[in-house]
């Protein structure tokens, strides 16, 4: 994504190049890892959701604002091609593997997918 200032006119215009395809809802950059939420939205890039989850501690979607504990993180190109099971945080309370194919991390309250 890129803005450029229109500086034909005394009032300030921008312009903004948007990628096509399916595009983050937050920052507009192209989706290549998303975060999918318990809702069923897979709307929001990995690196928005880290920052509003961990940075921010908004555990919301992004999309409807429902209560969202935890979420996958997969490459957007199979996030609508798959059921996903939402497994427990680890028993020890961490972060680490889970199940045999996602890692867990606590800070984010994120499941990330192995299998892309």
């Amino acid at each position: 994504m890129a803005a450029q200032e229109d500086s034909g006119s005394s009032s300030h215009h921008y312009t903004i190049d948007i990628q096509p395809g399916p595009n983050c809802a937050v920052c507009m950059e192209p989706l290549e890892w998303v975060a999918v939420a318990p809702c069923g939205h897979r709307e929001v890039c990995a690196a928005c959701a880290a920052r509003i989850r961990f940075f921010e501690n908004d555990r919301r979607c992004c999309i409807c604002r429902s209560p969202c504990p935890t979420v996958f993180v997969t490459r957007a190109s199979r996030a609508g091609q798959r059921a996903f099971l939402w497994p427990p945080p680890p028993a020890f309370g961490g972060e680490g593997r889970v199940l045999k194919f996602y890692w867990y991390h606590r800070g984010m309250a994120s499941y990330f997918d192995d299998l892309c």
